[in-house]
């Protein structure tokens, strides 16, 4: 069949060959990678973007609901109480040095 071309599944034969003697190699590489989300803190996230956009207390309740934009408001303060826990402790052991200049 491959030496007579006026076969009808000369085409094939060929084929077979090729195949066999030089395949077709595919490769594929797949890459994933998983993120958590905390819920929360992605809503506290678009609050403050949004806070900064200006958008009003309106709208703000729209978007989140009264209760929910309530929740995110509480722990947004909780949240601020807790940094400024932090920044107070990393300072308190901070002593500043300086001397007094009279112009």
């Amino acid at each position: 069949m491959i030496r007579n071309e006026e076969h009808p599944d000369h085409v094939r034969a060929v084929m077979a060959v090729i195949d066999r003697t030089d395949p077709v190699i595919g490769r594929q590489q797949i890459e994933v990678s998983h993120r958590v989300i905390d819920p929360d803190q992605e809503a506290l996230e678009e609050l403050r973007a949004l806070r900064q956009l200006g958008t009003s207390q309106e709208k703000l309740r729209e978007l989140f609901g009264g209760n929910g934009l309530a929740r995110l408001e509480r722990l947004e303060a909780a949240d601020m109480a807790r940094r400024a826990l932090e920044a107070k402790d990393v300072t308190a052991g901070a002593v500043i040095e300086g001397e007094v200049v009279n112009g």
